[in-house]
């Protein structure tokens, strides 16, 4: 564990590693917020204390990627620094900084577990700063800290499955809604309108939908749906 400063000094003896910093956040809405931000400066401050450099090309970012669905681990900037890792094109030794282990994975315990030791096997170190300091490091795991990490994980995995529980909930509840003609979200095809509460048809609009799935019943084409409309005068309704 690094908590105080006699640990940081037996850290920066150390041969100084490649460092890495790997940052991550799920959701297209958090880009509004600063999880990025504060994740970057976090990691550039604590090798800044160390004495470590961190160089911008080893800062690795997966914006609006899940780790509880293991997206971060098959696609993105993560998977990749994994393969170099697994492969040997990261020095052993390396140094990887993150905010906390759910950055990189909100799977099952067992999974992100395994994930995460095979990276330490194959001579990674990993140092989470947060909820505080940690290193795991092959060979100089402390127990308690193990157990910490398990348990910061499971919880991890907890919420966001409660998370998508509610989500997945919400949705079902909103598409029944709809289906007894709730207006669900102001936002519609472009062939509907809100009035009064409820989705209206746009007359002209809806009765250019009607032709064209007329027209592909009978087996008419995109290329040949478009140019029976532009023949007929029944112009695009798009917003």
């Amino acid at each position: 564990m690094i908590t105080n400063k006699a640990n940081k000094q037996a850290i920066s003896a150390d041969v100084p590693p490649m460092v890495l910093a790997y940052l991550r956040f799920s959701s297209d809405g958090q880009k509004e917020g600063n999880s990025i931000d504060r994740q970057e400066d976090g990691a550039i401050a604590f090798c800044e204390e160390m004495g470590w450099p961190l160089s911008p090309e080893n800062i690795h970012a997966d914006k609006g990627v899940s780790a509880f669905r293991r997206k971060n681990l098959l696609k993105g900037k993560f998977a990749e620094l994994a393969r170099k890792v697994k492969d040997g094109r990261i020095p052993t030794g390396s140094v990887l900084v993150v905010e906390a282990l759910d950055r990189i994975s909100r799977a099952e315990v067992p999974e992100a577990f395994e994930m995460i030791l095979s990276l330490i096997n194959s001579g990674l170190r990993i140092i989470t700063l947060k909820p505080e300091r940690r290193e795991f490091r092959k060979g100089q795991i402390d127990l308690t800290a193990l157990i910490i990490a398990i348990i910061e994980l499971a919880q991890a995995n907890g919420e966001s499955e409660r998370k998508s529980f509610r989500s997945s909930d919400n949705w079902a509840k909103r598409r029944a809604a709809a289906l007894q003609g709730a207006v669900i979200s102001e936002s519609c095809p472009a062939w509907l309108m809100v009035k009064d509460g409820r989705y209206v048809p746009i007359p002209k609009a809806a009765n250019t939908v009607r032709e064209i799935f007329r027209l592909s019943r009978i087996g008419y084409g995109t290329p040949g749906i478009l140019k029976l409309l532009k023949q007929k005068g029944m112009n695009s309704f798009a917003r």
